[in-house]
């Protein structure tokens, strides 16, 4: 076995998405053997179809999200026979334009692991929904040593932290080299090419303020006129990113996706986000505003809007209070404290009262 593509999925339905279907259709004309791993209940018939284009199906319960997919997959197969691992997810869709031309991108030759996207978030890292690791990496007693070390994490933003970041930084330490072929400063520098001196005083300003500066999220139109073969999946739907969900799907409507895909996403797009899909946005976007308040930047009014609406905690209810009065983080930590200390106060009262 020269190539190996394990494929982690999430669905809402039983019924797995035509785009799913197409990318694993692509992936099989590449050569992978794929091995399909699922933390959502698959339907008979759709097993079925699987294991005429994957050579492996595992289904297991929803934890850990992608990362004990990808090490449940792993522990099925002898890797030392296997020259290249893929590793990518349902959270893409496409491939929007041939993937073979990735993998001839000068930027990826003379490397030991590469993805299609970076982001600085908390360090610069590779995005996991698409990471391709040659014989090298795949051999190291590093690289199974991390995978040995995965727990089924329920914080998302633990399991971003301590394995996507972790990760490539990880391998990095232990001497192995990375790209990415759609860097994210190269992405930036494109687009503020393109704007005039006011907007991009504007630009300067909402990059400041955002963390990590997601392209995937931020600038999908700019990655796909300069290759980029997927969209992101939550971009079509009502979630809180820069890019609107009928631009996304304009966006997908310019590519040669086939027709029946597009129908069945536009379908998606107008039922809008699953309650769980909806969940792991605002936690996101939540996790967001508190980054940004404590850092003293700026909180798009919009995003104060989408989580009043999405009902957040009452921490961050009062933490949307104190940034829209102009109040600091500090002076947030002691309305805060004050509260606590409050309601404290009555709950003894109140047991008191009782007794």
């Amino acid at each position: 076995m020269k190539r190996l593509a394990i494929y982690a999925h999430f669905g809402e339905s039983p019924k797995v998405a035509r785009y799913v279907w197409y990318f694993l259709k692509e992936l099989r004309s590449l050569g992978f053997e794929i091995c399909f791993v699922s933390n959502s209940p698959i339907s008979i018939e759709n097993q079925s179809e699987i294991s005429t284009l994957c050579q492996k199906f595992i289904q297991r319960e929803n934890t850990g999200y992608d990362f004990s997919m990808w090490q449940a997959g792993l522990a099925e197969y002898d890797l030392s026979k296997v020259e290249e691992l893929l590793l990518t997810n349902s959270s893409i869709i496409g491939p929007l334009q041939p993937l073979a031309a990735l993998w001839q991108n000068s930027s990826v030759q003379q490397c030991d692991f590469w993805g299609l996207t970076d982001n600085d978030e908390f360090g610069r890292h590779l995005q996991t929904y698409f990471m391709v690791f040659r014989r090298q990496v795949i051999q190291a007693a590093s690289f199974m040593g991390f995978w040995r070390s995965v727990l089924p994490l329920k914080d998302k933003q633990q399991v971003i932290q301590n394995y996507e970041i972790g990760l490539t930084r990880w391998l990095e330490e232990n001497g192995f080299k990375w790209k990415a072929v759609f860097p994210q400063e190269h992405m930036w520098s494109l687009f503020l090419k393109r704007r005039s001196f006011v907007k991009k005083i504007g630009d300067w300003h909402y990059n400041r303020c955002v963390p990590g500066r997601n392209t995937t999220i931020l600038l999908p139109d700019l990655l796909l006129q300069c290759g980029m073969p997927f969209l992101k999946a939550a971009l079509l739907y009502e979630a809180p990113f820069q890019v609107s969900p009928k631009i996304a799907f304009k966006l997908l409507k310019t590519s040669k996706l086939p027709v029946e895909i597009l129908e069945e996403l536009r379908l998606k797009k107008i039922l809008g986000l699953s309650a769980q899909q909806e969940r792991d946005a605002v936690l996101a976007l939540d996790a967001v505003v508190w980054r940004l308040f404590q850092a003293g930047s700026h909180i798009p009014l919009r995003w104060k809007i989408t989580l009043l609406k999405r009902n957040c905690s009452a921490k961050t209810i009062c933490l949307i209070l104190c940034s829209t009065c102009g109040l600091s983080f500090a002076k947030f930590k002691q309305i805060l404290a004050f509260g606590v200390a409050l309601k404290r106060m009555i709950f003894h009262q109140q047991r008191e009262h009782r007794l």
